[in-house]
C-alpha cells in the first residue's frame, strides 16, 4: 500500500482527536517519526482483514516499539511486508508530491481552456442549427416562387399574347431556379457544419469531464481540499410584378451572407478542432506514478453522438 492508500482508508473514528492526519503527517508516522499508539492501531486496522490478523499485527508492532528485537511473524493471509519507510523513501514521497502539485496546475489550466472552448462550441452548435432553419425557410420559399412563376409562364403561353411579359416571367423563373439550387447547396453545407459542431461540442464536453476527474484524483493524491449568427428574415412580399425583382435581390443578398457566415463558421470549427487535438488529456500522468483510473484520450464513438435531426 502507498501513503495515499493508507490515508484513504483512515477515518476520524481511528483517532482520539477525531481528525485524520494530513498526507505529510501520515508519511512521517509511517517513517517512524513521532509514532504513537493511536496511529499504530489505526494502521493495523486498515491493513488487516479480520480481528485476529489485526491483533497479530498489533503484537508485532508493539514488540518492535518495545525494543524486543526481531519478531517472528505468525502465519496469516498475505501479510504486508514489514519495515519502516527510510529517509530515501521520504525524499521520494516529497518529490512525488511536488510532481503531483505541478501536474495539478497543468490540468487546472487545461480545464479552464476546455470550459471556454466547450462554451464557444455550444454557441457554434446553436448558430449552425439556426442557419439550417433559415436556409430551410429560404429553400421552401424559392420552391413556392418557382412553382408560382412556372404556372404564370404556362398561363401566359396559353391565354395571353404578351411576348414581352412572357420573357420577363421566364427571366424571373430562371433566376429563381438558380437561387433555389444555390440555397439547396448552402443548406447541405450548413447541415454538414451543424453535424461537425455537434461532434466537436460533444467531444469538448467529454474533455471537460475527463479533465475534471483527473483534477479530482490529483487533488486527492496531494491532500488538497475541493474547494449571434446570421438572422436572415425572409418577409413575405407581394407577388406583384413590381416587387418581384426586389424580392429576388433580397434573396441574392441573403444567400451571399449565408455563404460568408458558413465560410467563417467553418474556419472557427477547424480552429476549435485543432485546439481540441492539441489540448487532449494525455494517457499517462508522467512523471507521477501510474494509476488504474488514468485519463484516457477523448474519443467520440457513434453511440455518443446525438441522433440525426430531420432538419
Amino acid at each position: 500500500m502507498t501513503v495515499d492508500d493508507v490515508r484513504a482508508h483512515l477515518t476520524a473514528e481511528h483517532f482520539l482527536d477525531g481528525r485524520v492526519p494530513s498526507r505529510t503527517t501520515v508519511a512521517d508516522r509511517l517513517a517512524g517519526v513521532k509514532l504513537d499508539e493511536d496511529f499504530v492501531e489505526a494502521v493495523a486496522d486498515v491493513c488487516s482483514r479480520d480481528a485476529a490478523e489485526r491483533e497479530r499485527l498489533l503484537q508485532e508492532a508493539r514488540a518492535l516499539r518495545a525494543g524486543q528485537g526481531h519478531f517472528h511473524p505468525q502465519p496469516g493471509p498475505e501479510p504486508l511486508p514489514p519495515g519502516p519507510i527510510g529517509p530515501s523513501a521520504r525524499a521520494e514521497l516529497a518529490e512525488e508530491l511536488v510532481q503531483v502539485q505541478r501536474r495539478t496546475l497543468e490540468v487546472h489550466d487545461k480545464l479552464l481552456r476546455a470550459w471556454e472552448r466547450a462554451a464557444d462550441l455550444e454557441r457554434e452548435r446553436g448558430n449552425a442549427n439556426r442557419m439550417v432553419v433559415v436556409l430551410l425557410t429560404m429553400v421552401d420559399k424559392l420552391h413556392r416562387d418557382t412553382a408560382s412563376l412556372t404556372a404564370e409562364r404556362d398561363r401566359l403561353r396559353r391565354y395571353e399574347r404578351r411576348p414581352d411579359l412572357l420573357e420577363k416571367v421566364r427571366e424571373r423563373l430562371a433566376r429563381s431556379e438558380i437561387q433555389r439550387k444555390k440555397a439547396e447547396d448552402e443548406l447541405k453545407r450548413a447541415r454538414s457544419e451543424r453535424h461537425k459542431a455537434d461532434r466537436l461540442a460533444e467531444q469538448a464536453a467529454e474533455q471537460v469531464r475527463a479533465l475534471t476527474e483527473e483534477l479530482e484524483r490529483l487533488r486527492h493524491r496531494s491532500g488538497q481540499p475541493d474547494n449571434s449568427p446570421l438572422q436572415a428574415v425572409l418577409t413575405r412580399r407581394s407577388t406583384s410584378r413590381e416587387t418581384a425583382d426586389a424580392d429576388a435581390d433580397d434573396i441574392d443578398e441573403a444567400l451571399a451572407k449565408a455563404a460568408r457566415y458558413l465560410d467563417d463558421g467553418a474556419q472557427r470549427l477547424e480552429r476549435f478542432a485543432q485546439d481540441l487535438r492539441e489540448d487532449n488529456p494525455p494517457t499517462a500522468c508522467s512523471p507521477c506514478r501510474s494509476s488504474p483510473n488514468q485519463t484516457k484520450p477523448v474519443t467520440v464513438t457513434p453511440s455518443m453522438r446525438r441522433p440525426a435531426s430531420n432538419t
